[in-house]
This record gives C-alpha cells, structure tokens and sequence, in this order.
C-alpha cells in the first residue's frame, strides 16, 4: 500500500507566525526523519504525528520550561568509603534535559511505552522508581555541584493499533462525502480509497484516516496515553547507587586481572531475539573473522568523552545493565569493542519510535528555552 503523506501532512501545517513554534519543529522532525514510501516507518511516522498533537494541546500550558537539553555529562566513580576518586574509571550518560516549573529543578526523562502507564500501581511505574539510570544521573549531577529536586518522567504510550480495514459504509462515505468519523477527508485521500477499492474491492485506511482515528482513541482518554510524573530520590538511595557502580568498577578490574567474564545463558535470548555474540560464545563465530570489527569508541551515543582507552573505562547505564547481565557480553561489547560489520537489517520497531519521538521531544522542549514560550499556568503534575 503506497502511502502520500503532502495531502494530510500539509493540510495540519501551523500558519507562518504561529505561536506555537514548539510544535512547528517537532512536526519539521517527523517529516524530515520518516522514509514516507516505507509503509512500516509511515505509520509509525503518523503515530507520532498523532501523539505530537495530544501531547501539546495536554502540556502546552504547563510551567515546566527547559534549562538544558541533550547533554552529554561525565563524573568520577568515587570510593563511597574513603571519598577517594577511582583512578581509572570515571560514569557518564546523556541525559534529555534538565527543567524547571513549579518551584523545582527536575531531570528530564523522556520513556515511550506500550505498558499500562495511568495507573500509580502499574508496574511500569514500580521499575521507574528504582531506574538506576535516574540515580546515575542525579549522582552525576550532584558531583558537578547540580543539586535537583528529582526526574520528571515523561512518558507516552503508543496505541495498540494499526490501520484498518474500512467497512464499506466508510469508504463511501470518505469517497462521496469527502467525511471520516466526523472529520474532512482531503480529495487526494478519496482518491486513495479510490484507487484501493477499484483494484482490490477493499481499502484500508491511508495515513490520514489512520491519523483521524489516531487523534479521536487519544483525544478520548489522554490521561491513558499522556502521563508526567515526578519520582525522586533520597541520599540514602543515591548513596546506594553511588556503591554499586563502585562495585562494578572493582569487579570490572578483578575480571580483567583473571580473564574468566563468566556467561550468562540466561542473557542469551531475550525479547524473542538472540544475543548479538550468541555465535561467538557458542563457537559458531569467529571474532576475528570478517564479519566483526572493533570499534574505536564503545560508547558511540555519548559525544565529548573524555577517555584514553576508547571508552573502556566509563562506565554508563547501559554498560552497567549489560555488565550485571552477563559478563561475556560485557567483554565483547565494552572491552573488545566488538561490532558487526553488516549490522542485522530487521528493523526493530519499539527502537525506531522510541528514537523518532525523542527526536520530536528534543525539538518541541528546546522551544520552551529562555522564555520562548509564554509562562502557562497548568497544574502541577
């Protein structure tokens, strides 16, 4: 199903001299970053569009203004005994913001989810309160003398649809009446229709129709789809997590004196998909062979590391959950630096969202910087 995105992506266009520019370059990120002639990425492109529109017309009046988006911070692992700094590790991450509203100071987190997330009790928001990615942070912060209030997760959550079919009654309604659940239906997407039930006998929704439907499930419950929550930390907590990277570091070093890094088997296949060195460990790959390289940096997603050994001795989030994993995949990934050279082309989809909205989320909260935005007076959530 070819999709044409100019009839209904035009049509939603802010006017030159809108006030809303937040919005304008959130949109200009979901047009520019979405591959409009693959049917996969467009949906999930008119998913976002979607969601952009609920998501501004629910928060754009909230106090919460930005001080600092995406940046990349680096701090050294101290000895939580002694208050001596590790002489060969330092921790690092790139947070999404930092903000204030409301009297307070908060990270910013930005989650894409399809979990329960309305609901206090939800498991989705039991993991978060334990995240050790925000107490990384917060204790990152601190060392560069940041003392914030706690993280203000903002989360959406993707609807559990994908177009449809159109019943008959439907297609001749947005054929002839140019009308879908109540909203117009531009002549270019008629003609869609059109041109779907003259060479199949049926139609499914194009993108338009798609985003109608889209708009109307979460303009019914936004409250289901839109949620913004604080969740913070005591120094008890910080203190915690300021000995487990400690930990990790001394383990680090003990595993690179012995050279064992145990396996994991339990970490072999997870979310319905292989570990990416599962060839290696098995001993159906080679390492050395021509299908891996090793990278130069092992931490690619954090820019302006300061590292003399190619990242090996930063620990992040990521290396940490891999290392408490499993720590062969640790050795390959964090100290051999191991890469496929033909990454697996299967398209993971929850990833390709997840990182087209935080590019949308990058856009809109940059204009909420320095007073670009009118001070709202929203609740405080």
């Amino acid at each position: 199903m070819k999709q044409k995105n100019e009839p209904w992506l035009g049509s939603h266009q802010a006017k030159p001299g809108s006030d809303e520019p937040g919005l304008v370059a959130a949109r200009e990120v979901i047009i520019s970053q979405v591959a409009w002639d693959d049917e996969g990425q467009a949906v999930m492109g008119a998913m976002a569009w979607a969601l952009l529109d609920a998501y501004h017309r629910k928060w754009h009046g909230e106090q919460w203004r930005a001080v600092q988006i995406e940046a990349t911070q680096q701090a050294p692992v101290m000895n939580p005994d002694t208050g001596h700094a590790s002489r060969t590790f330092t921790h690092a991450g790139k947070i999404d913001g930092r903000v204030v509203g409301y009297g307070r100071q908060m990270l910013l987190e930005h989650k894409t989810t399809s979990d329960e997330i309305s609901s206090d009790d939800a498991p989705f928001w039991r993991r978060l309160s334990i995240d050790s990615q925000i107490s990384k942070y917060l204790v990152q912060c601190l060392q560069h003398g940041i003392d914030l209030d706690g993280c203000l997760y903002d989360v959406v959550k993707k609807p559990n649809t994908k177009p449809k079919l159109l019943t008959s009654a439907q297609a001749r309604q947005a054929t002839s009446l140019n009308e879908y659940l109540g909203q117009h239906v531009p002549d270019e997407v008629a003609k869609d229709v059109v041109d779907q039930v003259a060479a199949n006998g049926r139609a499914r929704e194009p993108l338009a129709l798609y985003a109608i439907r889209l708009k109307q499930i979460l303009a019914g419950d936004p409250d289901a789809y839109l949620v913004r929550r604080c969740v913070y930390r005591i120094d008890s907590e910080l203190h915690e997590h300021l000995r487990e990277i400690w930990a990790m570091a001394t383990d680090v070093r003990a595993e690179r004196r012995r050279g064992l890094w145990p396996r994991s088997t339990h970490a072999c296949w997870q979310w319905n998909t292989p570990c990416a060195f599962l060839g290696i460990c098995s001993g159906h790959d080679d390492a050395d062979g021509v299908k891996w390289q090793r990278k130069d940096q092992v931490h690619q997603e954090l820019d302006e590391l300061e590292t003399e050994v190619g990242g090996r001795d930063v620990i992040t989030n990521s290396s940490l959950n891999t290392f408490l994993a499993c720590r062969r995949k640790y050795l390959h990934k964090y100290e051999q630096g191991l890469q496929r050279v033909q990454a697996d082309e299967q398209r993971n989809d929850a990833l390709y969202f997840g990182t087209l909205w935080h590019m949308a989320q990058e856009a809109w909260w940059q204009h909420t910087m320095e007073g670009n935005e009118s001070d709202g007076e929203g609740s405080n959530n």
